[in-house]
């Protein structure tokens, strides 16, 4: 789901362990000119060694990088499997914790909130004896519909068996 994610996460994992194995960053190093042989115009032309031009002179050899810094991803490694590796981790931690961290709010919910509802369910059921022969009785002393809902109810009661009476009056007729 995050392979996009992952593919950045773990280069920019494989540049930090570079960097750090290789502290002297580009901007750092000692800058100049540097020349190169121009094979449109078929003479040498020299640069001065700004970021700018090295990313321009990279670009025409077909090799494209967003800053100086990462210019040490293009070096020889002699362990580049273990670098592989190692951002290879480092990038599965990111997102995995990431993940980690949205799920442990669901296993507050299905462990704990479920747990707590129906421990509380059975012990209000018990304390205030709400089953049971006076079951009915206290429910009833605990829950109050409001008004206007005590209204409508009452309104339907009486309709329904004004219709049963009638029910009842149909049937006798006909049978």
């Amino acid at each position: 789901m995050a392979e996009e994610e992952y593919g950045t996460t773990k280069a920019k994992k494989r540049t930090e362990f570079l960097r750090r194995r290789h502290p002297l960053s580009f901007s750092e190093r000692k800058r100049g000119t540097f020349t190169l042989w121009n094979s449109f115009y078929g003479k040498e032309h020299s640069y001065d060694a700004t970021d700018a031009n090295l990313k321009i002179i990279l670009a025409a050899y077909d090799i494209h990088v967003t800053s100086a810094e990462e210019l040490i991803t293009l070096a020889n490694v002699d362990h580049e499997a273990e670098l592989d590796v190692m951002a290879h981790v480092a990038a599965y931690f990111v997102i995995s914790s990431r993940r980690l961290i949205d799920d442990i709010p669901r296993l507050l919910e299905t462990v704990f909130a479920r747990a707590f509802g129906e421990h509380l369910s059975e012990t209000l059921i018990t304390n205030l004896n709400l089953v049971g022969e006076t079951g009915v009785d206290n429910c009833r002393k605990f829950v109050r519909d409001e008004p206007q809902i005590q209204e409508e109810r009452e309104r339907l009661t009486r309709i329904l068996g004004i219709l049963e009476k009638a029910k009842e009056t149909i049937d006798r007729f006909f049978r």
